[in-house]
């Protein structure tokens, strides 16, 4: 991501040749030379600023990081409370589809899913 950023930014920078009017680039060969300065930079000037403002922009933009850290506040400020549940919630079925997705079978992980998802349901209805 910080890669396809800085791609943008060193465009804006005049650090990337587009070519000349009428005979652009191509987007490959453009995608090509901003990874070349972009690892350029990191491996010899890792406090380079165009650097660290692509990652500034993809941790705020893409990934909303003060809307994370202020809710990783709020949860450390709250209580925790443990309910034992006698079958799995609905919450959990990012953490099963992960687990399962290591397991051998000859069933394809949607429709593993799939069926996950209606016995749940079926659990929720009793």
């Amino acid at each position: 991501m910080a890669k396809r950023q800085f791609r943008e930014i060193a465009r804006v920078a005049g650090l990337i040749f587009q070519g000349y009017p009428g005979a652009n680039k191509t987007v490959k060969q453009v995608q090509v030379s901003s990874s070349l300065l972009y690892d350029v930079f990191v491996d010899f000037d890792p406090d380079n600023l165009l650097v660290r403002q692509a990652h500034d922009e993809v941790l705020e933009r893409h990934l909303e990081i003060s809307r994370m850290i202020g809710a990783l506040a709020r949860l450390s400020a709250s209580d925790i409370i443990e309910i034992p549940l006698a079958k799995a919630s609905p919450f959990c079925l990012p953490l099963m589809v992960d687990r399962l997705r290591g397991k051998l079978s000859s069933e394809k992980l949607a429709q593993r899913v799939l069926r996950m998802q209606l016995d749940l349901a079926k659990d929720m209805r009793r």
